[in-house]
């Protein structure tokens, strides 16, 4: 992807928190009541056309303030407190400290020159934004610092990342493997970050890929007396992990193909090309594609490989995969001549070619870490979508600069295996709990509910705050006979007019026996942003996210279907059966200062009734940190 940079323009009343270069801003005197029109000009003086603006489902262009673009802001999330952001990287815990870093274009709120922002905490859930831990400052990082991830090796936390840097005479992104170390192990904030001098680590890939497609080194892991990383490209043309191995992480040695599309989609759509990774390969093609924020992590008994992609045309543009490998939960053999690579999928003896979504929403490029109690725990980000926004939103449009950010990092989730069903299961950590405010807005003990829908928010909710945690179940009770359909879910209004909605919905099929027993027999969960206010785009993808969620043979009892949603003003995670189904969407409403709603609902031949709690939620950002000495 390429991108401009330039030095941002100071906003002389404040409106923004930080320069904007994209566009220049016309504001009146009140800040909060500024109607955002954008002057044809970019950072450097050049003409531009102008910006795409968000417009209602009839066209007709939106006029909005400063105060609701910038209201959109989730805040139990971790966003940029000015700026584009994107790949979560290097999550470790350190000294009893939480570090999340992500990519971050500090000067402007489109994709530029990367640098790693840095938050910390104690609790997973309440940070702290701390200075900017990587710039690009080296020449094989001038052009940005690219994702990575975090080793601890010998009590000392090993960045290694992707350096980047553009010469205009290849026009594309030349790409390196590069380590960063802090510079005072003392400190568990872990502020100051040194590079050593025999950067670049990695200088170059095999034949067959080259510095044009070769990033995002992982984690390594330990088998077999050496410490194994990978990282993506594309090799002939195909979507590749590659595997390296280091005694000290100073020298690399290149081992062969980890993984690959010919390995695991072996179903036509990408053959070894034998061309090598040039021109002729497409980095976002609907056959051969590139692999990038690779991930190989061990959950429980299984292996599971992790890689990120995107396709033009596709819904959606960016996507996140896994499969899985059960062959002694690790690399099967570290002969890695073939271009299919070592890593075997398949569990129990049963092959999977069908990978697996991470999350059928807006969740791209994301990483797993384990922390200091070895929990396998996972985090991705979720990027613009309003109207206007093409793919990730990297160029962005009215709406997201005078929003003055983009981006948010998810919750971070619990990874566990699920041996009934053979599946990962990614679920909020008990720490999102900590979120909760002591204003329980609702409980619900087996209410009935209808088509027509039960608000389950309590009158006294703030109108500004739009900020909550549902926890409901639904029971379901139906007549003995044939296989019923059924829709059960949570409606948030989003303000006073109720034609405009998001729902999140468990939709299925059940039984129910001749004793009166209730089988939900299958069953999948799903946001419908298509009746959403503007400026959402409610045509981005389809308008209605989702997919199946995968049940243990026999199916589920149908008193117990679990719906969870985390709804932080336009960022909503959502998940079925404990985190067996995820969706990770967003919606937007210029609505910012009314009162929203929350309904239950239940469509079903028979009874349905709901329970669970609703709870506000409180924002994340913490001034200081409470560290215990180690």
């Amino acid at each position: 992807m390429k991108a401009s940079w330039g030095r941002g323009l100071e906003d002389p009343r404040g409106c923004l928190a930080r320069a904007v270069t994209s566009i220049i801003l016309l504001a009146s005197l009140q800040c909060g009541q500024a109607h955002i029109k954008p002057l044809l000009h970019d950072h450097q003086g050049r003409v531009l056309s102008e910006l795409p603006s968000p417009s209602d489902q009839t066209g007709k262009v939106l006029d909005f303030t400063v105060h609701q673009a910038q209201a959109q802001r989730p805040l139990f999330h971790i966003t940029p407190d000015f700026g584009w952001s994107n790949d979560p990287n290097g999550m470790l815990q350190y000294n009893g400290v939480h570090h999340v870093f992500f990519q971050h274009t500090p000067n402007e709120t489109v994709f530029g020159r990367q640098t790693w922002a840095h938050v910390a905490s104690t609790d997973l859930v309440h940070w702290k934004r701390l200075p900017t831990a990587l710039y690009p400052d080296r020449s094989y990082d001038t052009s940005g610092v690219f994702s990575g991830s975090a080793t601890l090796y010998n009590g000392i936390p090993y960045q290694l990342y992707t350096g980047v840097s553009q010469f205009q005479e290849l026009g594309y992104y030349f790409q390196v493997q590069a380590v960063a170390l802090p510079a005072n192990l003392s400190d568990p904030m872990l502020v100051d970050w040194v590079k050593p001098a025999d950067n670049p680590i990695i200088p170059a890939p095999p034949d067959g890929a080259t510095n044009q497609q070769f990033r995002d080194p992982t984690t390594a892991f330990y088998q077999d007396g050496a410490w194994r990383v990978a990282v993506g490209t594309q090799l002939n043309c195909s979507g590749t992990a590659l595997l390296y191995s280091t005694q000290d992480f100073q020298s690399y040695t290149y081992n062969g193909v980890l993984a690959s599309q010919i390995g695991i989609e072996p179903n036509g759509l990408c053959a070894d090309s034998g061309l090598g990774s040039t021109e002729k390969c497409n980095q976002i093609g609907e056959g051969c594609r590139m692999w990038e924020c690779v991930d190989a992590v061990h959950v429980g008994p299984v292996m599971a490989i992790k890689w990120s992609d995107q396709v033009n045309g596709r819904s959606f543009f960016s996507r996140d995969w896994y499969v899985l490998s059960s062959a002694t939960a690790q690399v099967t053999s570290l002969d890695l001549d073939g271009p299919e690579g070592s890593f075997q999928p398949g569990v129990d003896g049963t092959a999977f070619y069908s990978p697996q979504a991470v999350d059928y929403g807006l969740v791209y490029a994301s990483k797993f870490w384990r922390d200091a109690a070895q929990r396998q725990l996972w985090m991705g980000w979720t990027f613009e979508t309003s109207a206007g926004c093409d793919q990730a939103c990297s160029t962005g449009t009215n709406f997201t600069t005078a929003q003055g950010y983009q981006g948010a990092q998810t919750l971070a989730r619990l990874v566990t295996y699920d041996p009934e069903i053979q599946e990962l299961v990614f679920y909020p950590t008990e720490e999102s709990k900590l979120l909760r405010s002591q204003q329980q807005v609702s409980r619900l003990n087996s209410l009935p509910v209808n088509e027509e829908g039960a608000s389950v928010l309590g009158p006294n909710v703030s109108r500004n705050q739009h900020m909550y945690d549902a926890d409901v179940s639904f029971a379901l009770q139906g007549d003995s006979g044939a296989v019923q359909p059924f829709s059960v879910g949570l409606v948030l209004v989003m303000g006073v007019n109720s034609d405009t909605d998001v729902t999140f919905q468990l939709n299925g099929t059940a039984t129910t026996s001749s004793s009166g027993m209730t089988n939900v027999t299958s069953l999948g969960v799903y946001v419908d942003r298509r009746n959403a206010p503007p400026p959402t785009n409610t045509t981005y993808g389809s308008g209605f996210d989702g997919g199946p969620v995968t049940l243990p043979e026999g199916g589920t009892p149908g008193t117990n279907l679990r719906l969870r949603a985390l709804i932080d003003n336009s960022l909503f995670e959502v998940f079925a059966q404990d985190g067996r189904g995820r969706v990770t969407s967003r919606a937007y409403s210029l609505a910012v200062d009314e009162a929203w709603d929350l309904k239950a609902y239940g469509s079903f031949a028979g009874s349905v009734k709901v329970s669970g709690s609703v709870w506000a939620m409180d924002a994340c950002w913490v001034d200081d940190l409470m560290i215990e000495s180690q």
